[in-house]
């Protein structure tokens, strides 16, 4: 069974306190959770086995993520190990498929991804009238699709909290952030794209 993202109930991780391994599935689940490309996410006992046989690094974990069109395969592997660029080609000729994402301890770590992660991941369970979203949407259809946070929160009428009703919105997939920038009232927030009759438009 697939964890829903805007389910999911984990939402920090630390290397205190906490085995390698867990902290480490705990940072590529929070990944997971908030990545507009995930449908849903799960633990695989079979995956596990085959991750153990191909005597991979110590501590490194495996989840299988649904996409729109396709199931992939996401390991982490932690630093100091073998490079996930060349696990990745042994898993690829030991498994026989390329549907398969290597990624490392330093990755899932720097920042201030992992710090936008976790303020969205923390924000997950936070829910937003129908009427905030409407507006919200059309504040952003009207600028072309993309607005700082702050005015975008200027937006939200019925909710005690703007900011954190839009990070909710984010955090739900219906809004899109740049993982690469520190979060701040100029963050930029943006509408996702898709695909309609071959054509691309705005909107979640």
């Amino acid at each position: 069974m697939f964890i829903s993202p805007a389910i999911h109930p984990r939402t920090h991780f630390s290397p205190s306190g906490q085995h390698r391994e867990d902290w480490l599935a705990d940072a590529l689940e929070v990944h997971l959770a908030v990545s507009p490309h995930v449908i849903g996410f799960r633990s695989d006992e079979r995956s596990d086995e085959k991750l153990r046989a191909a005597s991979a690094p110590e501590g490194a974990v495996v989840r299988v993520a649904k996409l729109p069109d396709r199931i992939l395969t996401v390991v982490a592997v932690p630093d100091g190990d073998m490079p996930s660029t060349q696990l990745r080609r042994t898993l690829v000729k030991q498994w026989g498929s390329r549907n398969l994402l290597v990624v490392d301890e330093g990755w899932l770590m720097r920042q201030p991804r992992r710090d936008v992660m976790q303020s969205l991941t923390a924000c997950k369970a936070h829910r937003v009238s129908r009427t905030d979203w409407i507006l919200v949407e059309q504040h952003l259809l009207t600028n072309g699709g993309s607005s700082d946070l702050g005015v975008c929160a200027a937006h939200v009428l019925r909710d005690r909290d703007p900011v954190i009703a839009v990070l909710a919105l984010i955090a739900e997939g219906r809004l899109r952030i740049d993982f690469s920038r520190p979060l701040s009232s100029s963050s930029i927030i943006y509408l996702p794209t898709r695909r309609v009759r071959g054509r691309r438009v705005l909107g979640a």
